[in-house]
């Protein structure tokens, strides 16, 4: 809606009925309405495909439509547009087949004041906006279990086989290092699937809007050391340095100290996971872009610029590979994306190919 007023369009060819509709709505001191009219259902298809509604108002019988055939084709070209549908006093079997048929409420011309036409706009509006906030979740739910199946099938398969070897006649016979690397497997695997496990619970509970944040003050310098301390045996294996700086001893900012590891965490290992062998991940805490958070610079392969639009969306993997075939869920930096926006702060990606990639977010400063 536009500075707060509702853009409607109303598809009423009785000149009287349409006044009138345009009275109730103009006196309205809940609502302000924007209104088009025009009194046949071609001109509104055009409208509709060319302009952005909030609300449409549509006559179920016009000179060029009747019936269930004007919701067909209004709900075709209003893309998601939320319809309320108008009938005669005799005619409201037809109506309730419209709702049945996508429109989100109907009202029934001889028994419409301001009040009524006012809540039925503003209930078809929140309505319609939960049909497309359910749609939502259900494609979140199917993604969920289409990357549960995916990425744990494999994992789970190197685990069963290597048990299996373990157990078998043959496998007792294996030297010492061989059971080793085999059970290191078997660590690795299970280690990467209780990884997407919690990842995917973290963006169930983020979007299920149970994400619970403990706010206080907080010493981002304090936990950046200690993530970067948690990531140097990782770093060291691939011999990647790890460099911090900061713009002063304490960098004190007003959150969930927890989740903020959890971001750090993920933008720090991400870093060395796309970092080539004997470079170097910079990490730096104090002023970014104006406000004070966190910038992680890594000197990898860099993100090709078409794709960075989704770098921060569930399930999205890049074109980039890690550099020694780490495995990603594709729900890390969506989960960051979360925390550092229900913290009221911002986070985004600048990328160059063949030079690096750098995270940085933003958190609200400490008084």
């Amino acid at each position: 809606m536009a500075e707060g007023r509702i853009r409607t369009l109303l598809v009423e060819d009785n000149q009287g009925d349409a006044r009138l509709l345009q009275l109730f709505l103009t006196e309205s001191r809940a609502a302000r309405f924007d209104i088009t009219h025009v009194d046949r259902l071609a001109p509104a298809v055009v409208l509709l495909k060319e302009q952005e509604f909030d609300v449409v108002l549509l006559d179920l019988s016009l000179p060029d439509a009747k019936g269930v055939d004007t919701v067909v084709r209004t709900h075709a070209a209003a893309r998601g547009t939320p319809i309320v549908v108008m009938t005669a006093l005799d005619d409201e079997e037809t109506a309730v087949e419209a709702v049945k048929l996508g429109a989100q409420d109907y009202l029934v011309k001889g028994r419409i004041d301001t009040s009524l036409v006012v809540r039925s706009v503003r209930h078809a509006i929140e309505r319609q906006r939960a049909t497309v906030e359910l749609a939502r979740l259900n494609e979140l739910k199917n993604q969920f279990l289409g990357m549960a199946a995916h990425d744990l099938r494999n994992p789970l398969a190197v685990v069963q086989t290597c048990s299996e070897f373990l157990l078998d006649e043959v496998g007792k016979t294996l030297s010492e290092e061989k059971k080793a690397e085999f059970l290191t497997r078997i660590r690795n695997n299970a280690a990467f699937m209780l990884y997407l496990i919690d990842d995917l619970l973290d963006v169930s509970r983020i979007e299920s809007g149970k994400l619970t944040l403990n706010i206080g003050t907080t010493d981002l310098v304090e936990l950046v050391n200690r993530n970067l301390e948690l990531n140097q045996t990782l770093a060291s294996r691939k011999r990647i340095g790890l460099e911090f700086t900061h713009d002063a001893a304490q960098c004190m900012v007003m959150a969930d100290s927890r989740r903020v590891e959890q971001v750090l965490s993920n933008l720090i290992s991400n870093a060395v996971k796309f970092s080539v062998s004997g470079s170097e991940v910079v990490v730096r805490a104090g002023q970014v872009d104006g406000g004070l958070g966190v910038s992680v610079a890594d000197h990898g392969q860099g993100i090709p610029a078409e794709e960075l639009s989704g770098l921060f969306e569930p399930f999205n993997r890049t074109s980039v590979r890690s550099t020694a075939g780490e495995k990603s869920t594709g729900l890390g930096l969506a989960i960051c994306r979360k925390i550092v926006e229900a913290h009221q702060g911002k986070i985004w990606a600048e990328s160059k190919v063949g030079v690096g990639t750098t995270i940085s977010f933003t958190l609200p400063a400490a008084d």
